[in-house]
């Protein structure tokens, strides 16, 4: 079963988000600070961080600073009333795997923690040789959960998009 850490300090957003989530077959802990944030996103404990960036204790950027500068590789999907452009490549550019802004639709956050874990799950292709079938299908995961595959060394010259 896959753990989900959820970081919200608006009690009626995280019962909202750990009734979904739990209902879907996850099982969550809700916390209110970034504190609580840093010292549970280490280890094994959690699959998922969902973090919103407003936290009463400290700025959820500082979490993704330090959680992501600690080598944490643990997903963390933001979640937040802050919508604005720079807002959001801050958010993607200091470490989170994905940014939603509030109001959501909760069909869309649960398919994107859907997507979080089927990336999770999947080897990444590896830098040292050509990608495989495997690779392809690794990639193309990507591909359909919405991320942009920019071009990089993980693929061959030779990749095609068509073996989706």
């Amino acid at each position: 079963m896959n753990r989900i850490l959820i970081t919200e300090d608006n009690s009626r957003i995280s019962s909202f988000l750990e009734t979904g989530l739990q209902a879907s077959g996850y099982t969550t802990l809700v916390i209110e600070t970034a504190k609580e944030a840093i010292e549970l996103a280490h280890g094994d404990d959690f699959d998922l961080l969902i973090l919103d960036l407003g936290l009463p204790d400290q700025d959820g950027l500082n979490v993704l600073a330090t959680v992501r500068g600690q080598g944490e590789t643990l997903p963390i999907i933001v979640l937040t009333a802050r919508d604005g452009l720079d807002d959001t490549v801050q958010g993607l550019e200091g470490g989170a795997d994905d940014y939603i802004t509030k109001p959501f639709q909760f069909e869309e956050l649960l398919a994107r923690v859907r997507c979080s874990f089927a990336i999770v799950l999947s080897p990444a292709p590896s830098k040292k040789r050509d990608c495989t079938a495997a690779d392809s299908r690794w990639i193309c995961s990507l591909v359909r959960c919405g991320w942009t595959i920019a071009k990089s060394s993980y693929l061959p010259v030779s990749f095609c998009w068509w073996k989706c």
